[in-house]
C-alpha cells in the first residue's frame, strides 16, 4: 500500500460476510463484515475461533503482520472471549526465527471437545537472545479467559503437536540456521514430567529420517496419534544410499524402544505407505512402476500378502516407453548430486544420438554437503505428462 486509496481499495476487496447455510439450503448470517482470516471449528463443533485483520494498515509490511484479533464465539453467533489482540508489527528482530513476543498459533487440541492452544515466545521472539528454551506452549479451557495451563517447553521454535489423549502427545520443533529439528513425547496433563527427546537430528539429512507417526480419526472426527497397546507407530518414505524402501516402525511408549514391522522389498517398483491400522495389523499402499499406473491394496503384515482394491488403467500409454534413469554425477567442488534423465520414446541408447537438451534446476540451501549429496529420486516412480514436465 502507498495511499489512502489503496487502503480502501484494500478494505472493500476483503470484507466479507459469514453465512451459516442448512442443508436445506437456508442461510442464515453468522457474522457481520470484518476481514476475515481464518474460521476453526472446536471438535465437539460448540466453538469458533476467528481470526480477523484490524486497523491502522501499513505502507511498510505485508497485511499479514497488520494488527489482528482473535476471538471465540459459540456456534450461535455468539462471542464468548477475545483471547488476543496483536498489534502492528512493523518491527521484528533479524532472522528467519524471528516471531512476535504475544501469544501466536492459536489452535484447537484434537483429543479434546474445546481446549485452545497457543504458543508464546520466551526470548522476546527474537533469536540473537540466547535461552534455553525458545518457545512454551499454553492450553486455556472454557471460560477462555484467565485459566492458562503450560504444558510445554521446547528448545527450538514449534512446529506442530501431534495429540493423542491426556498423557500423551507428540511436539516438533525446529531451528532453521541449524537445520535441527527435535521430536519430543510429552504429558499434556503434567508439565512436571520432563518431555522426552525421541529424536535429534538435522531435517534435510533424508537417509535419517523417521518418518512421521500414524494417525487416526477419532470420535469426533479429528485426527489424533494411532495408539495400541502402548505403542505408536511411524511411516517412512524409506530413502537410502541404495535405494528407496518405505517401512513401517513400531515405538513402545514405556521404554521407547523402536521395533521395524514391514520394509518394502521392491527394487523395480514403489511402494508407498499410506496408513497403518493397528487394530487388525493391515496397511494401505500404492503400488505404482514406470509403466504400472499407481492402484491401492491392502497389505495384510503378518501373512505379507497383498488385495488389491483399485484397478486404474493406464490413462498415458502414449508416453509409457519413455525412457528414465536417475544419474549420479560430482560438481567441480566434489559434491555428489543426482538428477532425473528422460529420453525420447525411441532413442537408440547405443548410437546415442545428440539432441537438443531441456534442463530444469532449483537450488536448495545446505548447510554441509553429506545433506546436500543424498538423493530422493526414484526410477520406478510412474511417468507422469503434467504441465512444466519434461515429458509433458
Amino acid at each position: 500500500m502507498k495511499n489512502k486509496n489503496d487502503e480502501h481499495n484494500f478494505e472493500q476487496l476483503t470484507l466479507s460476510d459469514i453465512y451459516k447455510i442448512s442443508l436445506d439450503g437456508n442461510a442464515e448470517k453468522w457474522l457481520e463484515s470484518d476481514i476475515y482470516t481464518s474460521i476453526s471449528f472446536s471438535p465437539d463443533g460448540n466453538y469458533v475461533l476467528v481470526k480477523t485483520i484490524e486497523k491502522p494498515f501499513s505502507y511498510l509490511v505485508p497485511y499479514n503482520r497488520f494488527p489482528s484479533k482473535t476471538t471465540i464465539y459459540t456456534m450461535a453467533g455468539k462471542k464468548v472471549e477475545t483471547v488476543v489482540e496483536v498489534p502492528l508489527i512493523e518491527d521484528l528482530p533479524q532472522g528467519f526465527m524471528s516471531v512476535i513476543k504475544d501469544k501466536r498459533n492459536f489452535l484447537w487440541r484434537n483429543d479434546k471437545p474445546a481446549t485452545l492452544v497457543y504458543t508464546l515466545a520466551l526470548d522476546d521472539g527474537d533469536p540473537k537472545n540466547e535461552v534455553p528454551f525458545r518457545d512454551e506452549v499454553f492450553e486455556m479451557e472454557f471460560p477462555f479467559s484467565g485459566n492458562d495451563k503450560s504444558i510445554l517447553k521446547t528448545i527450538n521454535r514449534i512446529r506442530s503437536i501431534e495429540w493423542g489423549n491426556n498423557t500423551v502427545a507428540i511436539a516438533h520443533d525446529y531451528w532453521r540456521d541449524t537445520r535441527n529439528a527435535k521430536t519430543y513425547i510429552f504429558n499434556p496433563s503434567n508439565s512436571s514430567i520432563n518431555p522426552t527427546i525421541l529424536t535429534d537430528r538435522n531435517y534435510q539429512e533424508i537417509y535419517s529420517d523417521p518418518g512421521n507417526f500414524v494417525t487416526e480419526r477419532n470420535d469426533m472426527g479429528s485426527n489424533v496419534l494411532a495408539l495400541s497397546n502402548n505403542n505408536i507407530y511411524l511411516l517412512g518414505e524409506g530413502f537410502t544410499e541404495d535405494g528407496q524402501f518405505p517401512f513401517l516402525d513400531q515405538v513402545n511408549l514405556k521404554n521407547l524402544k523402536k521395533k521395524r514391522i514391514y520394509q518394502s522389498k521392491y527394487t523395480d517398483k514403489v511402494e508407498t505407505l499410506q496408513t497403518y491400522n493397528p487394530a487388525n495389523n493391515e496397511l494401505l499402499v500404492r503400488i505404482e512402476s514406470p509403466t504400472e499406473y499407481p492402484n491401492y491394496y491392502f497389505r495384510d503384515v503378518k501373512r505379507n500378502e497383498l488385495n488389491q482394491i483399485s484397478f486404474f488403467a493406464n490413462p498415458f500409454v502414449s508416453i509409457q516407453n519413455v525412457y528414465k534413469e536417475v544419474i549420479n554425477y560430482k560438481r567441480d567442488d566434489g559434491l555428489d548430486l543426482s538428477g532425473t534423465l528422460y529420453l525420447p520414446i525411441g532413442y537408440n541408447l547405443n548410437n546415442k544420438e545428440k539432441m537438443p537438451m531441456i534442463m530444469w534446476a532449483y537450488p536448495t540451501e545446505y548447510i554441509d554437503k553429506a545433506s546436500a549429496g543424498q538423493s530422493k529420486q526414484n526410477p520406478n516412480k510412474f511417468t507422469y505428462p503434467y504441465y512444466g514436465s519434461m515429458v509433458y
